[in-house]
């Protein structure tokens, strides 16, 4: 009974039945199900049509341009106009737009008007679901987005440690740790985003949020680098920053058994050691002042000056008698341009009340007038007053002939020691017992 049913039993089958392409018959005349391939067509559209057996076709197999198996005007890539215009027919060996189905999973080449290199590899069907231009999404680097786009920053691609690789095969916005380096120290090279780089982010050495040649304590301040205790604090001078928070051990220039610790960004403010803070003169002032008094005869306790319109000012060696002040100037205390500029202002305050002013500069601090003279911080005081003489000659001979202070130099021998060893003495125990009376208050 089965076999002698035909076509017309099933009136959607009987419908798409294409009489003509099959010879003529009709549905009536043929099995439903016959493994015969027979041709049909959908009402959908014209080119809608195909072959199939109608055992096939009666057991649910339906239009496949419906089904976007078989390419047709209605399910062609044609019908995305913004994806015809990307499609790239040469790449893809002359297959147009309308031959390509818009479901396919076939990856094909495209190519986006933006830029010459907008060129990329992808599923049809991905496109057809909104993919876009991977070189516009920043996903594929191109001459647009590339960071070569950023000449200030390609100048700091460090290629070599990159592996060869470019900034022109960069992305500008890639997450991916890159070297770089800055040309303002050779040490300064680091790792970074290069979309980190292009929101801003420059040199953490140049920063000060890394240690560098360029920040360090080391260079910075020399001088104060020379007061860092290298074994306590078990690391060295030039690998720690300056002004820091971070708080380190020192030992003291003037007394190796003062030891104590404090942040690096307050010792850079000029804080020194806590147990000469009471003591308001240094050692090589007084040494200074008792050689002078050797030599010229003065009283080393007379340091306060008195001027017309002006504070009264200490100063550290005063001639009162022959107007004469010979200042003391430490590198550490008295480096930087605020520092300079107060020694200037000094000097020039004095010298207009007439007094003459001498000034032993500590190396490396620059000179600040013609009756300057730079000395060494360490080492015998001799030779610093010998200097210091040798300038009191030159300028002031109704003071000190130029044979006396010859013969100082050549005599070689200092000759205030014990003075100043007294005077040190009663200044520290001064400051013992100011010291004491703090910690008992």
């Amino acid at each position: 009974m089965l076999t002698s049913i035909n076509l017309a039993a099933y009136p959607h089958l009987a419908a798409q039945f294409d009489v003509e392409a099959n010879g003529g018959r009709t549905p009536d005349q043929i099995p439903a199900r016959t493994e015969e391939k027979l041709w049909w067509r959908c009402p959908v559209a014209p080119d809608h049509r195909w072959r199939a057996t109608g055992y096939k076709r009666t057991r649910g197999r339906g239009c496949p341009a419906c089904a976007g198996k078989q390419i047709s005007i209605t399910n062609s890539l044609a019908n995305y106009p913004h994806l015809v215009a990307q499609f790239d027919t040469d790449a893809n060996g002359g297959v147009s737009a309308d031959q390509v189905l818009a479901g396919s999973h076939s990856r094909l080449w495209w190519r986006c008007p933006f830029a010459p290199d907008h060129r990329w590899v992808a599923e049809v069907r991905m496109r057809v679901r909104g993919t876009g231009c991977p070189a516009c999404a920043g996903r594929q680097v191109s001459v647009t987005n590339s960071l070569a786009n950023h000449p200030h920053l390609a100048t700091q691609f460090d290629v070599e440690a990159n592996g060869g690789l470019a900034p022109d095969q960069v992305l500008e916005g890639s997450h991916q740790l890159y070297w770089w380096s800055c040309p303002a120290a050779a040490d300064h090279r680091w790792q970074a985003r290069p979309y980190s780089r292009v929101d801003g982010d420059g040199c953490p050495f140049c920063a000060s949020r890394r240690v560098s040649m360029t920040n360090s304590l080391a260079t910075v301040d020399p001088i104060l680098a020379q007061q860092f205790d290298v074994l306590t604090n078990e690391c060295m001078p030039d690998e720690v920053m300056a002004n820091r928070t971070k708080k380190v051990a020192w030992i003291c220039p003037s007394n190796s058994e003062h030891r104590w610790t404090s942040t690096i960004n307050n010792r850079m403010r000029g804080n020194g050691c806590p147990a000469c803070a009471a003591i308001t003169v240094s050692a090589r002032e007084v040494r200074l002042a008792a050689e002078l008094d050797a030599v010229l005869g003065l009283d080393v306790t007379d340091q306060l000056v008195k001027l017309p319109g002006h504070r009264p000012m200490y100063v550290d060696v005063l001639c009162r008698q022959r107007m004469l002040v010979v200042e003391y100037d430490g590198a550490r205390w008295h480096h930087g341009e605020k520092k300079e500029r107060a020694d200037r202002s000094k000097t020039d305050r004095l010298a207009a009340a007439g007094y003459t002013v001498v000034r032993a500069r500590e190396r490396p601090l620059p000179l600040t007038g013609a009756l300057d003279v730079s000395v060494a911080g360490y080492g015998s005081i001799h030779g610093v007053t010998a200097e210091v003489l040798d300038a009191i000659a030159r300028h002031r001979p109704d003071v000190l002939a130029r044979s006396d202070a010859a013969a100082y130099r050549h005599n070689g021998v200092t000759l205030g020691h014990d003075a100043a060893d007294a005077r040190l003495a009663r200044i520290r125990l001064r400051a013992d017992d100011t010291r004491r009376r703090r910690h008992s208050a």
